[in-house]
């Protein structure tokens, strides 16, 4: 077999490059030639996106959680379109969350979610390593942690006290479980029914299909949201509650936060007096988490045992309050 020249001096340049490193030619050849064998078969960035967000649709992932899920890896592919996953450094998936001007909250949102596409790709072999890994969580500033501190996240003792006194009979079993069982103000609190709570054993069952993770749990109701739910019962009231979103929205109105309401205002008031007066594990088993990861982040404004004894021994009569 005859070599070209240019063949020639490219054998010689490698070989001198080789001897440089203290390297086999062959060695470095055979290298570049698994590189190449890994291109072939790792996946853009694009690609990858589009086959992560099928499989999770086909798995049944909720619909707001997919909605979120594709906003976010979609806003990934679009800024590295056209590299492959494995060209993508974790510099610059830093790099790229922090320019597009985030709430800290936020970024570690984005960061879980790209890495939970990295983790897929690599699982099905169009990736070999996942860049997010080295990526810690950022920390919220002093700005963030102060405004925090000033923003309205739970109701008050006298706040959940109007709420009742204004509150018609048709309300009472769903403000009753939204403020002392901490169920997901929408979809397990609205599809709850009078089969999901066992009165004599003092506990309300989420069935998966109606749990926001698919993962059915038990909640062992406080001797308040017992006597509420006895009352309701005794009164025959109903569980759906018609006309839910009207008459909580007059409710909201009377303490002044229509269009104002905190997100997931009556599960965080729970969660709040729950943890200083039970503790945290049946606080966490309650809210249906898997860990104490979500409920210290997101779930827990500093109320003093005092208050939380208050919340839970409101001195309401409910013949007084029900219409």
């Amino acid at each position: 077999m005859r070599y070209t020249n240019k063949e020639q001096l490219e054998c010689l340049l490698a070989l001198d490059m080789a001897r440089e490193n203290n390297l086999s030619v062959l060695d470095m050849v055979r290298e570049q030639c698994r590189i190449e064998g890994d291109r072939k078969r790792m996946a853009e960035v694009n690609s990858a996106v589009e086959l992560f967000l099928k499989d999770k649709a086909d798995m049944g992932i909720a619909k707001t959680s997919l909605r979120t899920l594709r906003s976010i890896v979609s806003r990934f592919a679009v800024v590295f379109d056209g590299r492959l996953l494995d060209e993508v450094t974790h510099s610059e998936i830093k790099q790229w969350v922090q320019d597009i001007g985030l709430a800290t909250r936020t970024k570690n949102g984005y960061v879980k979610e790209v890495k939970n596409l990295y983790n897929w790709c690599v699982r099905e072999g169009i990736a070999n390593t996942n860049p997010t890994a080295r990526i810690s969580a950022y920390r919220p500033s002093i700005e963030e942690l102060e405004a925090k501190e000033n923003a309205k996240e739970i109701l008050t003792v006298q706040e959940v006290r109007t709420l009742f006194a204004n509150a018609n009979g048709a309300v009472l079993p769903r403000l009753a479980i939204m403020l002392y069982a901490g169920t997901r103000p929408e979809r397990e609190s609205a599809s709850l029914t009078w089969d999901n709570i066992y009165m004599d054993d003092g506990i309300l069952h989420v069935p998966a299909s109606k749990a926001k993770d698919r993962r059915e749990r038990y909640i062992k109701m406080c001797e308040q949201l017992v006597n509420w739910l006895a009352y309701c019962k005794q009164h025959n009231l109903t569980l759906p509650v018609q006309n839910w979103d009207a008459q909580w929205a007059e409710l909201k109105d009377t303490l002044g936060l229509l269009g104002r309401w905190p997100n997931s205002c009556t599960r965080h008031t729970f969660a709040s007096y729950n943890i200083s007066k039970y503790g945290e594990e049946l606080t966490k088993n309650t809210l249906g988490h898997g860990n104490y990861e979500m409920l210290f982040k997101h779930y827990r404004t500093l109320v003093h045992p005092h208050e939380a004894e208050e919340y839970f021994n409101l001195n309401l009569r409910c013949e007084q309050l029900v219409a």
